[in-house]
Formats: C-alpha cells, structure tokens, sequence
C-alpha cells in the first residue's frame, strides 16, 4: 500500500476495468485515495469513463475526494487512434 500512497504523482490507467471483488476493489482504491488525498498528493485517472460512470465505478465517498481541491476533469472525446482506417 506504501508503494502507491507514498510515490510523488500516481498515475492509475484503465480505471474502469473491473478485476476482482467490486467491494474488495472499492475499499483498497479508497484506501489509496483517501491516504493521498490526505496528504495532498496528486492522482491521475485514465479510463474510457464519463464522469457520471466514473462515479458509478468509484462510488461517491471516493469522487468527492477526488473532486476537491480544485480537481479538473479532462474529457478526451476524440476517436480513437487504433480505429483509424
């Protein structure tokens, strides 16, 4: 846990992608998050998500942290690269 709530800048790819348990899942990225968020690390999010599925993935307790602080969303809705003919 050390390893992803210590580091200068975290950057989780593919959020959205559901391995394991939801509850299991939920509870260790609140963990992450929430330790970050306390000690006012930044966090980068990458998924295929709209805001409102974010929420749905994360859960509501998470994306308040997540949106506090002057936290900006980056929609990227552009098509993509690999599709391209």
């Amino acid at each position: 846990m050390a390893l992803l709530t210590a580091v200068d800048l975290l950057v989780l790819d593919e959020v959205g992608i559901a391995i394991g348990n939801a509850a299991t899942r939920r509870a260790m990225l609140f963990d992450v998050l929430n330790e970050r968020y306390g000690e006012t690390r930044p966090t980068i999010l990458i998924g295929n998500l709209t805001s409102a599925e974010l929420e749905a993935y994360l859960g509501e307790r998470i994306m308040e942290r997540l949106m506090d602080l002057g936290t900006a969303m980056v929609p990227f809705t552009w098509s993509s690269h690999r599709r391209r003919g």
